[in-house]
């Protein structure tokens, strides 16, 4: 497990939440991520620097910003290197939606982030093209 959480967190509470049988494969990262494939913050650098053809890499993205989130999963749908390292995807992509609204994703949701339109049409588009483009099981 590979994890970033841009919040500050006090070490000893975070680590006292981990099973101890789970803290050899934990690797936890206090930074923001990155979205640049040559920065050492990006979660998809690490994926194509650790992860080979016979893993299973199954990989969250969960920001909740559209603007940092968009360039990384568009990175993965257009990087047949990287698409080709993920089997399983899942974006939790805020987006405009009436459903959500109530739930708190509100009015903070900009309109389109990166081309992309942040609009139930559009963001199950980009779903299903990650899916036929890919092969990756990507889920929202």
């Amino acid at each position: 497990v590979y994890g970033w959480e841009m919040t500050l967190l006090e070490p000893v509470d975070y680590w006292r939440r981990v099973p101890p049988r789970w803290k050899p494969y934990w690797h936890f990262h206090n930074v923001p991520v990155n979205s640049a494939l040559d920065s050492p913050d990006s979660p998809l650098r690490y994926i194509q620097q650790l992860a080979g053809p016979q893993d299973f890499v199954a990989f969250k993205l969960d920001i909740d910003h559209p603007d940092m989130e968009m360039p990384i999963a568009l990175m993965l749908r257009d990087n047949p290197e990287l698409f080709s390292l993920v089997d399983e995807f899942f974006f939790e992509l805020h987006f405009r939606c009436e459903v959500m609204t109530s739930c708190g994703w509100g009015k903070r949701v900009p309109s389109e982030s990166h081309g992309l339109q942040l609009v139930r049409s559009q963001v199950l588009r980009y779903f299903i093209a990650l899916r036929e483009k890919s092969g990756i099981r990507a889920h929202i």
